[in-house]
């Protein structure tokens, strides 16, 4: 009976939905089956909105919200797919991948890439994850040597880790802020990969102290533009 009483109903693109009160509004769409996109949206970490690729209308908001830092409430009107929605969804992958690393063809997580994913739904690259997939399936079981991610760009062939591990650059974050959430010893992964790779003036590392990394892997594993993060860490030798 207590379960009962905490359900709302909601309405999505005029759906009537059942959930419990409180609940994330992106779950609880995907749940239904609203395919609403997103990119920096974790289940187990704290929603950011920091893509801004989830927004949805709400009836009696002045603006779109994220969907992934709403909450249901009973009587909740949502809409989550529209026109004006959809292309600004298409505008906001746009921009995400005028910035991106997109050497698909050389990345290891071409095929299992959300960015990927996104930029072939809004008809932004003419190959889906699930072709690629089969298209690396086939090459790669004619020829065993095939060089498939083991040639990359200059920028980082000094982090190379001589596995598949490999997969985004610094210039993929997309500013989530999820790394610094997991981070065991309260470091700024992002900050540091960034002081190390991109800022060159003297002192950017201060205070960001890279030594106390324990290389746990954390960072890399929610990261949603699966960076090695720690791979662009100095060398703790290297650290005053």
């Amino acid at each position: 009976m207590p379960e009962e009483a905490n359900k709302v109903t909601i309405k999505i693109d005029g759906e009537a939905v059942t959930a419990e009160s409180g609940r994330n509004l992106l779950q609880v769409a995907r749940e239904n089956g609203f395919d609403i996109p997103g990119v920096c949206y974790h289940p187990k970490l704290s929603p950011t909105a920091s893509c801004r690729v989830c927004v949805v209308k709400i009836d009696g908001s002045e603006w779109p919200e994220p969907a992934c830092t709403t909450k249901v409430e009973e009587g909740m009107e949502v809409i989550a797919f529209d026109e004006e929605l959809e292309e600004h969804r298409r505008e906001l992958v746009d921009l995400m991948l005028s910035e991106h690393n997109c050497t698909c063809i050389t990345c290891d997580s071409a095929g299992d890439c959300a960015v990927q994913d996104l930029a072939f739904r809004y008809d932004l690259i003419n190959l889906s994850s699930e072709r690629f997939r089969e298209i690396y399936s086939n090459v790669t079981s004619k020829y065993q040597n095939f060089p498939i991610g083991s040639e990359k760009s200059e920028a980082i062939s000094a982090h190379e880790l001589g596995t598949n591990e490999y997969t985004g650059e610094p210039e993929d974050c997309i500013r989530c802020g999820y790394c610094i959430e997991v981070c065991p010893v309260n470091i700024y992964p992002v900050l540091i990969m960034e002081a190390s790779e991109i800022y060159t003036q003297p002192g950017s590392l201060e205070d960001l102290y890279p030594e106390d990394c324990i290389g746990c892997g954390l960072c890399s594993y929610v990261c949603p533009g699966q960076i090695r993060i720690p791979s662009y860490f100095p060398e703790k030798e290297n650290v005053e």
